[in-house]
C-alpha cells in the first residue's frame, strides 16, 4: 500500500512538473530527499568555481557537504518554506577564517525549470549584487513534492 501511494505521490509530481514553464514559481513542500547538485557564487561578472553539493532534507531538518571546503560552507540545521522560497538556519559553530556569508543560511528563491530546480539567493545591487546558487538536476526534482 505504502508503494502504491509513492508511486501515486511521483505521478503527481511528475505531470506538475511538466505542466510548469521555464522558471515558474510554484508552492514548494520539501519531505525526504537526498539532493545532488552544484554551488557556485556570482559576484557582479564574476562566476566564482563550482562545487558540488549533496544536501539532505527531512521534515525541516537538514545537513549537507560540498567538494570544497567551506565553498559553501556546510553543516546542519532546520528549514522552513514558504511558497517559492526556503529560508536555512544553520546550528553549527565556525571558525572566523573564512566568509561567513558562504555558510547556509538565509532565504532563497525556489525556481523550478524544464532542467533543473535552483535556489538562489541575491545580495547587493548592480555591480556590487552576489549571488548564491544552488542547481539540482531535474531527477532532484523528482524527490520533492509540490
Amino acid at each position: 500500500m505504502k508503494t502504491i501511494s509513492h508511486i501515486v505521490n511521483f505521478i503527481l509530481a511528475c505531470l506538475i512538473f511538466a505542466s510548469c514553464a521555464e522558471a515558474e514559481n510554484v508552492t514548494l513542500m520539501i519531505e525526504k530527499a537526498e539532493l545532488e547538485g552544484t554551488f557556485q557564487r556570482i559576484s557582479g561578472d564574476n562566476s566564482g568555481p563550482e562545487a558540488e553539493v549533496t544536501i539532505l532534507v527531512n521534515e525541516g531538518r537538514w545537513e549537507g557537504n560540498s567538494s570544497k571546503s567551506r565553498y559553501p560552507a556546510l553543516c546542519k540545521g532546520s528549514y522552513t518554506n514558504n511558497g517559492n522560497t526556503i529560508t536555512f538556519e544553520n546550528e553549527c559553530m565556525w571558525t572566523a577564517d573564512f566568509d561567513w556569508t558562504l555558510i547556509l543560511s538565509g532565504t532563497f528563491e525556489v525556481i523550478l525549470t524544464d532542467q533543473h530546480m535552483i535556489w538562489e539567493k541575491r545580495s547587493g545591487s548592480g555591480s556590487e549584487q552576489v549571488i548564491d546558487r544552488y542547481t539540482f538536476p531535474k531527477s532532484d526534482q523528482e524527490k520533492v513534492i509540490l
